[in-house]
């Protein structure tokens, strides 16, 4: 797994200017001004193919949003395919609603690369953003 902080390169895209849609759907229902402060906040992880993004029982602290290549998600030691996730989907979420252990493993398909927010970043903006707190306080 490599990791490249992405601030230094300008904030990476989370809204297609071409189809006037948002990237992931996690941050439908938000305002703009949210999501480029999220987008500030995101880092690049490289994952290659079985590697993990987390692993069942870890400590939850960032949630991925797939940029390309595909994760497994799958729960026990014998590793079955419970969903596949592709561009423009996430995992890992449940760290940002109280979870604090991981309930199930990512593990890379392929060449996966993500766009990774660390819940204390997600926290930080939230508090910035009193609209898009009670929001995710519902959604949670």
């Amino acid at each position: 797994m490599r990791k490249r902080d992405l601030r230094s390169f300008g904030a990476p895209r989370l809204y297609n200017e071409k189809t006037k849609k948002l990237e992931y759907a996690f941050f439908c229902g938000t305002s703009p001004k949210f999501v480029d402060a999220i987008a500030t906040m995101l880092e690049k992880e490289t994952f290659e193919k079985q590697d993990y993004l987390f692993k069942e029982g870890d400590h939850c602290f960032s949630m991925y949003f797939i940029s390309s290549g595909s994760v497994i998600i799958c729960s026990g030691s014998d590793v079955h395919d419970v969903e596949i996730l592709s561009r423009g989907r996430h995992c890992g979420d449940l760290a940002f609603f109280g979870t604090t252990r991981r309930l199930s493993n990512a593990i890379a398909r392929e060449h996966t690369e993500c766009l990774v927010l660390r819940n204390r970043h997600f926290q930080s903006i939230l508090e910035r953003f009193p609209e898009e707190k009670e929001y995710f306080s519902q959604a949670g």
